[in-house]
């Protein structure tokens, strides 16, 4: 996608563009030839993504940038988000291989002490908080595992609106997810209010195609019906920037607005990036602490009954 939308912004037509792109990448070239089927059935440029397997609401920032004349634009930002989580996910495994190696190894040495090793020691309070802690151990693995099969079927039934409340709701990820909504929403509000369309006109829209972008929609009419203005409606979301309502407050032209949403949800493309750089550098301390305290376990374990026999020498 990263590629395609800077080929598409050096000039390169689709045609060209995707050629090199087959010959570049041998491996997609099964989805080159999708994507180039859906193209020769008529479904349009936007529609035709989907054979890159891109989330709906990508789609739909696709369609409204399709409609006005941004769509290159749009194709580079998606590229780019993407070329940055698959090189996080890879940074994130490089990173998670050590600590996870030794994690899996002390959990072993902690099983083995317990299952072949019987000291014959007096129990003192310290070796009772480490059998506690054992069985603690035991019971979050146990827990955080069942949780997250829960959570992953539960997740699976949800509709597209639910998934995104769920997704921006996740502890450390689910600011990043939330920056990325803003940005996508704004892109296309940006888009639409730079094509000439008021909120009298949007709300008129034919959202059915996102579900998301559909029940904003709704829960706005909703609002406008009952009274309520849109500034309101802009604090109520948790998926459109504050930063919207200042804007759209501001009293600028119609044109003016449209550009300054448009830098505003680059802005927040840019936040969501870092955020992704940032996510990193949060995890692994956390893992390395739980991996310290795997290990003064451990060394308490061996020492203790040594030190208990030890003692009874004397």
């Amino acid at each position: 996608m990263f590629t395609l939308g800077k080929l598409l912004e050096n000039g390169f037509s689709l045609a060209d563009s995707l050629f090199c792109l087959k010959l570049k990448y041998q491996s997609f070239r099964d989805v080159f030839n999708r994507f180039e089927k859906r193209l020769d059935n008529g479904e349009g440029l936007a529609k035709s993504f989907t054979a890159f397997r891109l989330s709906n609401l990508m789609i739909s920032q696709l369609e409204i940038a399709e409609k006005n004349g941004l769509m290159k634009q749009s194709i580079k930002q998606i590229g780019e988000l993407l070329k940055m989580q698959v090189k996080q996910l890879k940074k994130l495994q490089l990173l998670m291989l050590y600590p996870a190696f030794v994690f899996v190894f002390l959990l072993v040495i902690m099983a083995l002490i317990k299952v072949f090793f019987r000291f014959d020691y007096e129990l003192t309070q310290a070796t009772i908080y480490l059998e506690i802690f054992d069985w603690a151990l035991i019971g979050a693995l146990i827990i955080l595992i069942l949780l997250s099969m829960y959570k992953l079927v539960k997740f699976k039934k949800l509709n597209d609106y639910q998934a995104v409340q769920q997704r921006i709701n996740l502890p450390i990820v689910g600011s990043v997810f939330q920056k990325y909504y803003e940005y996508n929403l704004l892109f296309a509000i940006g888009l639409m209010i730079k094509s000439g369309l008021r909120i009298s006109d949007i709300v008129k829209l034919d959202l059915t195609g996102n579900l998301v972008y559909q029940v904003l929609r709704d829960k706005l009419v909703a609002m406008l019906q009952k009274g309520q203005s849109l500034s309101q409606f802009i604090k109520q979301s948790n998926l459109i920037a504050n930063e919207l309502d200042v804007l759209v407050a501001a009293g600028l032209s119609h044109d003016q607005l449209g550009d300054e949403i448009l830098i505003l949800s680059q802005l927040k493309y840019d936040e969501t990036l870092e955020k992704m750089q940032k996510l990193i550098v949060k995890i692994q301390p956390l893992v390395f602490i739980i991996i310290a305290i795997l290990i003064i376990n451990t060394y308490l374990k061996i020492l203790l009954p040594v030190y208990g026999m030890m003692k009874g020498m004397y």
